[in-house]
């Protein structure tokens, strides 16, 4: 199964914006943006919220059939 840190981490890669442009976007650090899309961290609370808003992406329950 995938992750969804996963999910979002191949958002931020496939983003045509710079990572610098996306990390303004969100108002999140680029050092962490960066650290998130290489692997090195994962992202917190609401800094993951604000970065997966920015790229159009919202959680929901899956369908149960």
């Amino acid at each position: 199964m995938q992750e969804v840190s996963d999910t979002l981490r191949r958002a931020v890669r496939n983003d045509s914006r710079t990572g610098r442009a996306l990390a303004r976007a969100a108002s999140v650090p680029a050092s962490c943006l960066n650290r998130f899309k290489n692997g090195q961290r994962p992202l917190q609370g609401p800094a993951f919220d604000r970065v997966a808003s920015v790229l159009g992406y919202e959680l929901r329950e899956k369908d149960k059939n």
